[in-house]
């Protein structure tokens, strides 16, 4: 038996990316920043270091990431790891991509009023189930 599971708290960089696969899915991706703590300068600073990972959203995922997420949003993913390749002028190219399985909404920027006090909701794209944002 295997397993991979990957839980990532950041914010987004950029609005989501939306679009349709040639069988009509929806698609949504952005790139999460996560910074961490990366030590002291030398003069005793405290120092973070950034790192970018793209997320990839289906279906349901996708809708809430359209409707929900904006460029700045702190959000949680719980996910999987997604490795692809691809070759692109006749060189091989790799990619690993976090597809989400579930977002878990940590806060909005403040200036989004249409969905006050949802903080900390969540939706794990099961089919049937009301979106909760």
């Amino acid at each position: 038996m295997s397993f991979c599971k990957v839980q990532i708290l950041g914010r987004l960089g950029q609005d989501p990316e939306v679009r349709f696969t040639s069988t009509g899915e929806k698609v949504a991706s952005f790139d999460l920043a996560v910074s961490e703590y990366a030590g002291k300068d030398s003069e005793g600073n405290r120092q973070e270091k950034t790192s970018w990972h793209k997320v990839v959203c289906w279906k349901k995922q996708a809708d809430v990431a359209e409707r929900s997420l904006s460029k700045g949003t702190l959000v949680l993913i719980d996910g999987r790891l997604n490795k692809r390749s691809w070759e692109s002028d006749g060189v091989k190219k790799y990619a690993t991509d976090i597809v989400a399985g579930t977002i878990h909404l940590i806060e909005r920027k403040k200036e989004d009023e249409e969905f006050p006090g949802n903080y900390g909701e969540s939706y794990d794209g099961n089919e049937g189930e009301d979106i909760p944002f």
